[in-house]
């Protein structure tokens, strides 16, 4: 098993170490400034295959990547918005079934989800999207064994890289948020949930719904958020307040 990260300016995607640990360390990294994303994959990945293949370019990338990572049966992909870009790409050049929305990956099986149901899928080969925040990441003893993978970028139509631009944390996935502000039963009314959303957009939060505001203790552990059995790890901010509705 090999996880497969695409990497935009020396940043992780949401979901990377959680696709490199269900790999069991190994990963292949693509992408533009490779090298500055190993710091966030310290204590996760061990053998860490490195692709500097500059902006994002899904087409060639996995006409590129296909001979390395034909004898690899199981590609985990991570489920942001580059990996899922990615991940059909792979599957076919490699010619493999590809499974999307997993929760649990192994070699040659996966739990997918749908709506509701989970499935248990078994397979030979296939290329495996992992739905971001749905596990916990323990760290790892060992050094990173790199190793740098030549890329020559092959002729193909991909759309060329513009402009990235910020999400809107109004409609942004909260497996994929930084920032969250959290609003439970106690707030009873629909108005003060909008009132809520309204303050977290202040400071580029995203709302999610809990039985109870989530705190964390510091040691980067994920925490509930949003949908029931679903994670996020916020990084760059969480404040812990209470939000009392008063009439005036």
């Amino acid at each position: 098993m090999i996880a497969v990260v695409p990497i935009h300016d020396g940043s992780l995607p949401p979901g990377a170490d959680e696709a490199v640990a269900e790999c069991g360390g190994r990963c292949l990294l693509i992408g533009s400034r490779v090298r500055d994303a190993l710091a966030g994959l310290e204590g996760i990945a061990t053998d860490v295959h490195l692709v500097e293949a500059g902006d994002f370019r899904p087409i060639a990338w996995g006409v590129a990547l296909a001979h390395h990572l034909h004898t690899d049966a199981t590609i985990v992909v991570p489920g942001s918005a580059d990996g899922r870009g990615l991940a059909p790409h792979l599957a076919h050049r490699l010619a493999r079934p590809l499974l999307t929305s997993a929760t649990f990956v192994a070699e040659g099986s996966a739990v997918v989800v749908d709506g509701d149901s989970e499935f248990d899928v078994a397979f030979e080969s296939a290329v495996v999207v992992m739905i971001p925040g749905v596990r916990s990441v323990e760290p790892t003893e060992g050094e990173q064994v790199l190793t740098e993978v030549a890329y020559t970028p092959p002729v193909s139509n991909d759309a060329q890289f513009a402009e990235m631009l910020a999400a809107d944390p109004a409609t942004l996935d909260l497996a994929t948020a930084t920032r969250i502000v959290a609003g439970g039963a106690r707030l009873a009314h629909v108005e003060n949930l909008e009132l809520l959303r309204e303050a977290g957009l202040t400071f580029g939060a995203s709302l999610g719904a809990t039985a109870c505001s989530p705190t964390p203790d510091g040691s980067n552990t994920p925490a509930r958020s949003g949908r029931r059995g679903w994670r996020s790890t916020p990084t760059s901010m969480w404040p812990s307040a209470s939000l009392v509705p008063c009439s005036t």
